[in-house]
């Protein structure tokens, strides 16, 4: 599946708020929504053609326009009006949880960005090697883009190299509390031998 990506002015209730919208073909949205393990907590997920949006949980339980929205309530969207199709699950990742989603064909419309492409999403099927598959689709990537290894403009990521992301992010981190733990207790080892020493 592939997903275009716009800043939208969105407005309900008579706030305003500046909000990422996702847009993304009906057909294949299956792929997206297993990836990112969406379900549908109220309402349903986009239809093709639909001019609805699908919107996360925290626009239901965080008030982010001050009273809740719900399925079959209408938002504003740079100016035009979209009905609310669905309200997602909570996933606990606040990017997801304050998502817009719209069908592709409606994105296009609305943000006149008749072949912008943000990002792909790959699914692989069972048995197979996902190092082989993002090595052939970074291939045929640059290959179509007509670019080279070293001119490539794009960026592929397997969930190896997003764990592997998380891990150096924790090493840091763990470092960090390491640091401070061991001056803490140069601190108090100072302030002991101090004390014995009066």
């Amino acid at each position: 599946s592939y997903i275009a990506v716009g800043n939208a002015k969105v407005e309900f209730g008579g706030k305003t708020r500046y909000m990422v919208v996702y847009g993304l073909p009906a057909e294949s949205q299956n792929v997206y929504i297993e990836t990112g393990s969406f379900k549908i907590e109220e309402g349903k997920f986009l239809g093709e053609n639909d001019a609805g949006v699908v919107l996360g949980n925290h626009y239901k339980t965080q008030n982010i326009f001050g009273k809740p929205i719900r399925a079959g309530n209408k938002i504003t969207i740079n100016g035009h009006e979209f009905k609310v199709r669905g309200i997602l699950e909570q996933i606990g990742n606040p990017d997801d949880d304050r998502i817009i989603l719209m069908e592709l064909n409606a994105f296009r419309e609305l943000f006149d960005e008749p072949e912008r492409v943000d990002f792909i999403m790959v699914q692989i099927d069972e048995g197979e090697d996902i190092n082989e598959v993002a090595e052939r689709v970074e291939k045929k990537l640059r290959s179509s883009r007509d670019v080279t290894e070293d001119t490539q403009d794009f960026d592929i990521l397997t969930p190896e190299e997003l764990l592997a992301s998380f891990q150096t992010i924790l090493l840091i981190i763990t470092g960090f509390l390491g640091g401070v733990a061991a001056i803490s207790l140069f601190v108090g080892a100072i302030g002991i031998a101090n004390t014995m020493y009066t």
